[in-house]
């Protein structure tokens, strides 16, 4: 009878202790936040870039069109900037068109489309609070 008491101990402390889970375990926090930035040009060459990265720095590069980025960061408040500048050298007188998107966990907080001939500049940003 013990040998059944022992093992009937056993098995439950396994079943709860395997079924109690920590709600963090396997995610990167329950504060962070999944930021990503697009960028969808038309009629340009090239693009030049700016946005702010998972510690609120600037980076400048330069991209092509259907530019994405994305990262998990943690501060609050946290301030999503985007900025793109498309442009086409080889002719001027084409229209460009921007759009530009800033997504908060998968959601789109912030979009815009801006126009202009042979080049145009546009920004957007967002505070998570």
């Amino acid at each position: 009878m013990s040998k059944k008491l022992f093992f009937a101990v056993l098995s439950c402390l396994f079943i709860f202790g395997c079924s109690k889970s920590d709600s963090t375990s396997g995610i990167v926090g329950n504060n962070s936040n999944t930021v990503e930035y697009r960028i969808v040009t038309g009629n340009a060459n090239n693009m030049s870039l700016s946005y702010n990265d998972k510690d609120q720095v600037t980076i400048g590069g330069i991209g092509l069109s259907g530019w994405t980025m994305s990262f998990t960061t943690t501060k609050k408040p946290y301030t999503a900037y985007l900025r793109g500048i498309p442009y086409n050298p080889i002719n001027a007188a084409l229209p460009i068109t921007l759009n530009l998107k800033i997504l908060v966990n998968g959601s789109v907080v912030v979009t815009q489309d801006f126009s202009g001939m042979g080049n145009t500049d546009g920004q957007i940003q967002y505070i998570i609070q």
